[in-house]
């Protein structure tokens, strides 16, 4: 029999114990953010970009506004891989404690290296200027845009599948491309160029 001056000594502590918080392991939490695309300080949101949780399976693509959301994570802490066709890969870590992250801003990269704003500069200078098609795996041939290429001295490129680098380095290529034939045609080429040029918008 214990001693009557251990009861509520003992009632205390089984107090404490039933009195403790309880913890649902089954909750989960999300990652709410957008991403973004930088080329040279200019920064835009991206459509289309995948953003998941590495070595995962778990991830989104984003809407038209660059936004995303990754449902169902427990705490933790997790590597977000984030790509794009348009731009360079970007991985960042992540820790999740006892809540959501609802204003997670990822920015990727474009870095240019073998095709490039001056890279087209320097293609018109020596009178081998590009325009780059978005295309596909196969090549695509359109009736006679040997005319257009031989009437502006440009030839169209198609990338297939050898994607040297990202297409928001093919754009900016194009794009001097397009001020250089503006400064020399006119606006007739625009009339007659292939519509599936990266980056072309009629004017």
């Amino acid at each position: 029999m214990r001693p009557a001056y251990l009861l509520p000594f003992i009632l205390l502590i089984s107090l404490k114990l039933f009195s403790q918080p309880v913890i649902n392991n089954d909750t989960t939490y999300f990652i709410k953010g957008k991403v973004y695309v930088d080329f040279m300080g200019n920064k835009e949101a991206i459509s289309g970009a995948v953003v998941g949780i590495k070595n995962t399976g778990i991830g989104c693509i984003t809407d038209s506004l660059g936004n995303f959301i990754i449902k169902g994570l427990k705490s933790g802490t997790y590597k977000i891989d984030s790509h794009s066709l348009d731009a360079n890969s970007i991985d960042t870590s992540i820790i999740l404690y006892n809540q959501s992250i609802d204003n997670l801003m990822l920015t990727l990269p474009i870095i240019c290296s073998k095709i490039s704003p001056q890279k087209a500069k320097e293609d018109i200078k020596n009178n081998k200027a590009k325009l780059y098609l978005s295309g596909s795996i196969a090549p695509v041939y359109y009736p006679g845009q040997e005319n257009f290429e031989n009437k502006y001295d440009v030839e169209y490129y198609e990338l297939g599948d050898n994607l040297e680098e990202s297409l928001g380095c093919n754009e900016s290529y194009n794009k001097i491309i397009f001020k250089y034939l503006d400064e020399k045609f006119g606006a007739a080429w625009r009339k007659e160029v292939r519509k599936d040029v990266l980056g072309f918008t009629k004017k």
